[in-house]
């Protein structure tokens, strides 16, 4: 209902992957419908693609040297 105070779900683990975290969710129901997404990423994927490869390790070394 409009103005109800939204409560996102609780998150439960799935082995190998970790939760990236919901979308942005608004404090309270507006007027109109909302979506919310929540994404689960294999450990070591910083890229997104779905795989654990070099690119994920290369991305990692230039983040940790300060690389942009």
């Amino acid at each position: 209902m409009y103005g109800t105070a939204i409560v996102p779900e609780t998150v439960l683990d799935k082995e190998g992957y970790v939760f990236s975290g919901w979308s942005e969710i608004p404090a309270t129901m507006p007027a109109h419908d909302v979506e919310v997404q929540g994404n689960f990423y294999r450990y070591g994927d910083v890229n997104g693609d779905g795989e654990v490869d070099l690119s994920d390790a290369i991305i990692i070394i230039y983040k940790s040297l300060g690389v942009k």
